[in-house]
């Protein structure tokens, strides 16, 4: 990830969005268990949120319709809103849905087809490498990316063997998420 001001090269993402996504990190460093945060850090979450959300009305109305569906999956609420930011930005990539679960993400791919699933790997219950086996198995053309937070474990070949096109680390959501989905689903 670049330093903070300076940015990545060749990067389309806007500096203010990197900042973004380096706050959240250092928020959920500091509270991994999600315990209230200080003031002054909700405050930036909320400025960094509204900032994000001006950003992303404009490029939804310029938006020509060609646009790849994604079914954002994690046990994590926080970790959804942040990648749904990210998306956000990109206005040939549409959310269709959210899951915190594998059973709601089984549910979700046969509700709303989406071109995508991006998945955590470790969520209670239902794991994201069951779900993918139980998506693929029913939708052998769907394509799932992997997220995990520790993207050298044992859980990343099993989700592959599981059927995911990739997986990727969560830190590194805001540089390597775009790409992945362009890269599997080609037609952006």
């Amino acid at each position: 990830m670049a330093a903070p001001g300076v940015a990545t090269r060749g990067s389309t993402v806007p500096e203010y969005l990197h900042n973004f996504f380096r706050c959240c990190e250092q928020l959920l460093d500091s509270a991994p268990d999600l315990t209230p945060f200080l003031e002054e850090d909700r405050k930036k979450i909320c400025f960094y949120t509204n900032e994000i959300a001006k950003l992303t009305e404009r490029l939804s109305a310029t938006s020509n319709g060609n646009r790849t569906r994604v079914l954002l999956v994690d046990d994590e609420s926080l970790v959804r809103r942040i990648l749904k930011q990210i998306l956000a930005t990109y206005q040939d990539v549409e959310l269709v849905g959210e899951a915190a679960s594998g059973y709601e993400a089984v549910a979700a791919v046969e509700r709303l087809q989406p071109d995508i699933v991006v998945m955590d790997i470790r969520m209670p219950g239902m794991d994201g490498i069951a779900a993918a086996r139980e998506i693929r198995a029913k939708y052998p053309h769907m394509k799932i990316i992997g997220l995990s937070e520790h993207a050298h474990s044992y859980n990343t070949d099993a989700m592959e063997r599981a059927g995911a096109v990739g997986v990727y680390l969560k830190s590194m959501a805001l540089e390597d998420l775009y790409p992945a989905i362009k890269a599997a689903h080609p037609a952006i």
